[in-house]
């Protein structure tokens, strides 16, 4: 019987931006993501969570581990 697994990580960081307001930091914070000059480290991972796949299920029940 064949399954997939499927693993989902949440991963965070906080960066410090200068603006002049809220929607000034949120433009600068996203252009500078796409820029990748903020990148969010994978030691950083806020939670897991993990699936496994039944081909005859279309039920998925994920766990945190």
């Amino acid at each position: 019987m064949n399954f997939f697994v499927a693993i989902e990580e949440t991963i965070s960081e906080t960066f410090q931006i200068d603006a002049n307001n809220p929607k000034e930091a949120l433009e600068l914070v996203i252009k500078k993501y796409k820029n990748s000059e903020f990148i969010v480290e994978n030691g950083c991972v806020i939670s897991k969570k993990i699936a496994i796949i039944d081909n005859n299920s279309d039920n998925t029940d994920w766990i945190e581990f």
